[in-house]
């Protein structure tokens, strides 16, 4: 792909497309925001008593912000491939890293969790964060169907961010 018309994104067929995804994807990621919020604020005593969910929290928060964060960001009219991929590289870098963090973190207590469980936890929390630094360098690079490759990234996000919420909302009160 080579020239000036594949360099945009918000405009020609791929406006409406886009414009519709990632719109959903800024409401649906702001209103389970509100619910970790939501289950912090009902059970934080519970939250604060445990180990490692705290950082939990913090990963819910980050995870499900991703999909608003970077839904904005694709919004934002007229930019072109490049400038959306470095935007995109940076939201995934610092989501990256945060969450690659607070799991290094969280080692002592994820080495007790039987190994699914602690299998499960690490690979969607990297698979929602990971996709995205591809998604960032295939736009940079002028591929626009690094689009694709951060909606399944925001898909994972969301999902990862619920099964963190529902800890934190239901597994805490067993």
């Amino acid at each position: 792909m080579g020239g000036a018309a594949p360099a945009t994104i918000i405009r020609g067929n791929m406006a409406g497309d886009w414009t519709t995804f990632f719109t959903a994807q800024v409401g649906a990621g702001a209103a389970l925001t509100g619910l970790v919020f939501l289950a912090l604020s009902i059970n934080l005593k519970q939250i604060l008593a445990f180990p490692g969910l705290p950082s939990r929290a913090g990963e819910a928060i980050i995870l499900l912000m991703q999909p608003v964060i970077i839904g904005a960001l694709v919004l934002i009219p007229g930019q072109d491939l490049f400038a959306l991929g470095i935007e995109i590289l940076v939201v995934g870098a610092l989501t990256w890293f945060q969450i690659t963090k607070m799991i290094w973190q969280a080692r002592a207590m994820l080495v007790q969790l039987p190994a699914w469980q602690r299998l499960t936890r690490i690979g969607f929390a990297e698979a929602a964060t990971l996709p995205t630094l591809v998604a960032g360098g295939l736009l940079v690079a002028g591929v626009s169907q690094g689009l694709y490759v951060e909606a399944g990234a925001l898909f994972v996000c969301i999902i990862d961010g619920v099964l963190d919420a529902w800890v934190l909302l239901v597994e805490i009160l067993r």
